[in-house]
């Protein structure tokens, strides 16, 4: 009868241990998945905070849900360049600047940037959110709408 009640502490222990590593697993310090509201709608992206991760941004991906996106953050006021080098979808690009919409380039492909293939915003900004393209306009999102990054 001990052993019963020993085997059972034990995997008790063990499923707990189990539900609490995975829970964690996305919000532990130093994850690279966010969540970012803009009015009513909401993302889950990654961020692209290093020169590489920037440079690589979204190229190579075949596909990106309607939800998702990727955002890149500065440690100050800039006018970015970006490139669609390995890009395979087409995007939506949202400026923002202290956290609020200032600009968005729709419906970014390879095809349809003219020379030399890079598209920048007209004022400085302090982060970009790529999204799927066609959903800005899907989802109503324009210039003057509050950004916030959940954390």
């Amino acid at each position: 009868m001990k052993l019963i009640w020993f085997v059972s502490a034990v995997l008790i222990i063990l499923i707990i241990s189990l539900i609490l590593l995975f829970a964690g697993k996305n919000n532990k310090p130093g994850s690279n998945l966010k969540e970012i509201e803009i009015g009513a709608s909401r993302f889950y992206v990654k961020i692209a905070d290093t020169n590489l991760k920037k440079a690589k941004g979204l190229s190579g991906k075949e596909f990106l849900a309607k939800n998702q996106g990727m955002l890149f953050t500065y440690q100050s006021l800039v006018i970015p360049k970006f490139w669609m080098k390995g890009m395979i979808i087409g995007i939506d690009i949202i400026w923002i600047k202290e956290n609020e919409v200032v600009e968005i380039s729709k419906n970014i492909t390879p095809q349809n940037l003219p020379f030399p293939k890079t598209v920048s915003p007209k004022s400085k900004v302090d982060s970009v959110l790529e999204i799927s393209a066609g959903e800005a306009d899907r989802l109503g999102i324009k210039p003057g709408d509050k950004v916030s990054l959940n954390h």
